[in-house]
């Protein structure tokens, strides 16, 4: 895989785990007592995001075009593995903010 395509494939990763972050924030500013593990959660996902957009800015340089990541890669493996992770986290999260707004609307009707 070229710098470039990765370098695409990271940067959607990285709007995904921003999005994940937002709505851990969301989370815990809605829920009073958010348990331990949630801002533990939080706090990764954000460092994630930090070394994402890092890695993205490596990859766009100019330094990297000689580079080339296959499938093969630790790199290309580390980004896959992290990236349905990830995705996971947000469909389950996803679920728990819909939750949320669903008993928020029950609670303005009763």
């Amino acid at each position: 895989m070229d710098p470039l395509s990765l370098s695409a494939g990271v940067a959607g990763f990285l709007g995904l785990a921003i999005e994940v972050t937002k709505i851990l924030n969301a989370y815990i500013k809605d829920v009073n007592d958010a348990p331990k593990e949630t801002s533990e959660l939080k706090t990764k996902v954000s460092i994630l995001s930090h070394v994402l957009e890092k890695l993205v800015d490596i990859l766009q340089s100019d330094d990297v075009e000689a580079i080339t990541f296959g499938e093969q890669s630790l790199l290309f493996s580390v980004v896959s593995s992290c990236e349905r992770h990830v995705k996971l986290v947000y469909k389950n999260l996803a679920k728990l903010r819909d939750a949320n707004k669903v008993k928020a609307l029950i609670g303005r009707v009763s």
